[in-house]
C-alpha cells in the first residue's frame, strides 16, 4: 500500500498527520521554522520546502490545534 502524499495545500491532511506523528507536541508552542521542519519530516511530504507561505503555515498550525483538541481524550 502506497503512503499518502502531502503538499502545503493539504492543510487538513497535514494536521492529521502531525497529530499522529507528534502527539506530544503542542501546536501553539511551535514557531514557523519548527513547523516547517516537522511538516517536511512527515513521510509522504513531496512539496517544495520553500514553496510555503506564512498564511499556509498558520492554517496548518490552526488545523493541527483543532485536530489535536478534537482527538484528545480530555475533549470527550
Amino acid at each position: 500500500m502506497a503512503l499518502p502524499t502531502y503538499t502545503w495545500q493539504d492543510v487538513e491532511d497535514l494536521a492529521d498527520a502531525l497529530c499522529a506523528a507528534f502527539p506530544h507536541k503542542d501546536p501553539l508552542r511551535i514557531g514557523p521554522a519548527e513547523l516547517r521542519t516537522l511538516v517536511r519530516a512527515l513521510p509522504g511530504f513531496v512539496d517544495d520546502p520553500k514553496a510555503v507561505t506564512q498564511g499556509q503555515l498558520e492554517a496548518i498550525q490552526a488545523a493541527w490545534y483543532d485536530a489535536r483538541e478534537n482527538t484528545s481524550p480530555l475533549s470527550t
